[in-house]
């Protein structure tokens, strides 16, 4: 009797062990896109003979960690458990933007880092907000951003662009909030990038 109880008692653990394994499992996410040229405004010739460089993002303590933000109200939020961005966005999302100034071919030199020199013009961007919106009724990806483009000498600003968009998601699923905020990024930058070769032109 004593050895059946011992084989339940052992067979309860281990069921215990293989749900907590699964309650802890987790699903990470990135941002990405195909940097191509969709419009013909941001078709240079030639590059412009400035070297920049694309600073980390910042973020307000709220959306700056791993976990996806989750927000129901103007007052409530949670962060997901089991849904966490691969990377953290203050690296990623200058290093998306980076790879598309290059991918324009924009400047003589877009880097992440100067190490000896100091670049004629750094890229600045405020990641404001960057959640889920849910509740019962809705779904939405959101994403608020700041673009600054300044000179690296005196730290005047010479452009700004802003936005503040909440895009409905019609499918539930973390891939599809992911693949929302990384259009939004890539088209937002596109305007951002307009603007800064009309400046240079």
């Amino acid at each position: 009797m004593k050895i059946k109880n011992l084989i339940v008692t052992l067979l309860i653990i281990l069921m215990m062990f293989g749900c907590a394994k699964l309650s802890l499992s987790r699903n990470y996410f990135i941002l990405d896109y195909n940097p191509i040229i969709e419009n013909p405004k941001l078709s240079i010739a030639k590059p412009f003979p400035y070297s920049v460089q694309v600073m980390d993002s910042r973020m307000p303590r709220t959306y700056d960690r791993s976990q996806i933000v989750i927000r129901y109200s103007a007052h409530k939020l949670s962060y997901s458990t089991q849904n966490i961005w691969a990377v953290r966005l203050s690296y990623l999302i200058p290093d998306l933007i980076n790879k598309q100034i290059k991918s324009y071919n924009i400047f003589s030199q877009t880097q992440r880092e100067y190490l000896e020199e100091r670049p004629d013009y750094e890229i600045i961007t405020y990641v404001n907000r960057v959640e889920l919106f849910k509740n019962e009724y809705y779904t939405a990806a959101h994403l608020s951003m700041d673009y600054y483009l300044r000179k690296s000498n005196n730290h005047d600003d010479i452009i700004k662009y802003s936005f503040d968009i909440e895009q409905q998601i019609a499918q539930n699923g973390m891939d599809i909030f992911a693949q929302k905020i990384s259009n939004l990024l890539k088209d937002h930058t596109d305007i951002f990038l307009i603007k800064v070769i009309d400046y240079f032109d």
